[in-house]
């Protein structure tokens, strides 16, 4: 795109305008996370809505003028949402080259209480920590697992919830098969750990994070 002025060029300044936008919309239908990511590189104004049933913006974020992304988190609750994208260049002076300038947004969708990070540790064979935590209970359900053989090699097990000691298991309490419920506050993100002590003194653990249920 190119812009002239029939004045000269001292008279006047040139602001000249290049711009997109578009639309797009999703349906959720339960309470979920969602992360947005908005980069721009260039002269490059973005802006991004997120609507919820045609109210007020649900979300409303912008970036101008420097190389950069914004980025934010929210929970999403379930409805209909429309989305809106817009990008603009702008030049003002005597140029009139743009030169090079993209943006672009992504959105990560997570349900409120999915892991965050899946478990992991050399405890696995021992103990099975959730998929998920429960948001209608405000807690999360772990369990003793592996064979009778495996299970005998245990002296105990203990629960942590973002490194605070929440429950324990030890000697016939340790059972195959055995569920334990940890409470979790629904407002937080929470990080479980189980450490498994076996009867030769060697401890293992396992462990996994969640997003929270509300906030």
């Amino acid at each position: 795109m190119t812009q002239t002025t029939s004045k000269p060029t001292a008279a006047c300044t040139i602001v000249t305008y290049a711009g997109a936008d578009t639309d797009f919309a999703f349906t959720l239908s339960e309470p979920t996370w969602v992360s947005y990511s908005m980069a721009r590189k260039g002269p490059m104004y973005t802006e991004t809505y997120l609507y919820l049933n045609d109210a007020d913006p649900y979300i409303d974020a912008y970036g101008r003028e420097l190389d950069g992304t914004t980025t934010g988190t929210y929970l999403l609750q379930p409805g209909d949402y429309d989305g809106y994208l817009e990008a603009e260049v702008r030049v003002r002076g005597n140029s009139t080259s743009f030169g090079k300038a993209k943006a672009s947004l992504s959105l990560k969708f997570a349900p409120a209480g999915s892991a965050s990070a899946k478990p992991t540790g050399k405890a696995k064979p021992f103990v099975t920590l959730p998929s998920a935590r429960s948001c209608a209970t405000n807690g999360a359900t772990a369990k003793v697992t592996g064979n009778a053989k495996r299970v005998k090699q245990i002296d105990s097990i203990t629960y942590t919830v973002n490194g605070k000691k929440v429950a324990a298991l030890k000697g016939n309490k340790v059972k195959k098969g055995k569920s334990t419920s940890l409470k979790i506050a629904d407002n937080k993100a929470a990080k479980i750990e189980a450490i498994v002590k076996l009867n030769n003194g060697k401890k293992l653990s396992t462990k996994a994070a969640y997003l929270a249920c509300s906030f």
